[in-house]
């Protein structure tokens, strides 16, 4: 992964954890804190320049946001990557649990605690900066990249 960050980034309020880790799998700084209040959610918007994705019509109306209408997974990653223009930036995709940059790492630097069959089909690895989390390209990355061109967020050669 190199350092090219897609702008804008985005704090997401507490009812849009799934969103959050979407985005950040398309390669878009996204903060999550189930616990912040809408006062917090303001302040880390103002200070990191972020935009607010929030399903709350008060707090939508009080800062830089996008309201979120939709429950539904897919509608909400339209509405952000429509209004927004954002695409699939595989070289700065970050890490769904904590918002970290993932690096690329070699085949023999991935511990052994991943499974062995994981181990041998996958071509790529990854390794989270903050909370070291281990990615590789399985089965449900392809489902993640699936997802992506069926909602023409990535082309079918990615």
């Amino acid at each position: 992964m190199n350092d090219i960050s897609p702008e804008p980034k985005f704090i997401a309020d507490h009812m849009l954890g799934s969103l959050s880790r979407w985005l950040r799998m398309l390669g878009y700084d996204c903060r999550y804190e189930k616990e912040f209040s809408d006062e917090e959610i303001l302040k880390v918007s103002q200070d990191e320049n972020r935009v607010i994705l929030t399903r709350d019509r008060e707090l939508a109306a009080r800062g830089d946001s996008l309201f979120i209408d939709s429950t539904a997974l897919d509608e909400q990653l339209i509405a952000v990557t429509k209004d927004y223009r954002l695409r699939f930036h595989p070289e700065n995709m970050r890490c769904s649990l904590c918002n970290g940059r993932l690096i690329e790492i070699e085949p023999e630097q991935v511990p052994a605690e991943i499974p062995q069959r994981s181990k041998e089909n996958a071509t790529s690895f990854w390794k989270c900066e903050g909370c070291k989390k281990i990615y590789w390209d399985g089965t449900h990355w392809h489902g993640i990249l699936q997802r992506f061109k069926r909602l023409k967020l990535a082309e079918d050669d990615q």
